[in-house]
């Protein structure tokens, strides 16, 4: 599968609950360097196996050499695990499947909830 030319993407954000440019990054096979303060990307690199997580701006850089000095099989292989990690937790049927379910939930609920 065709892969985005570049070597990495860097996620400086500390405030993200869900960064879309990351999962594009993953989806088109592009390793990333995530800020550690946010949680949610340093999870999300950890768990896709698909970059790495950096705390400040030595660990960006020594982060950003690693990326440059890839090999392309080294490459490869994190844009797979990116790939992977999109398509089992975030493709689209998935994603409507869990919004139905938690609508589903919710519904519920307010049922059980209300008076006799």
């Amino acid at each position: 599968m065709p892969r985005a030319g570049a070597a990495a993407l860097v996620m400086p954000s500390r405030f993200e609950s869900l960064s879309l440019v990351t999962l594009e990054a993953f989806a088109l096979g592009v390793p990333v360097l995530a800020n550690t303060e946010s949680e949610v990307l340093a999870e999300q690199v950890r768990d896709s196996g698909a970059g790495e997580a950096y705390r400040g701006t030595r660990a960006l850089r020594r982060g950003l050499l690693r990326a440059l000095a890839r090999t392309p099989a080294e490459r490869a292989a994190l844009g797979e695990a990116g790939r992977r990690y999109v398509d089992t937790r975030y493709r689209w049927d998935l994603v409507v499947g869990r919004w139905l379910d938690a609508i589903e939930r919710a519904g519920g609920q307010a049922r059980v909830a209300k008076p006799a």
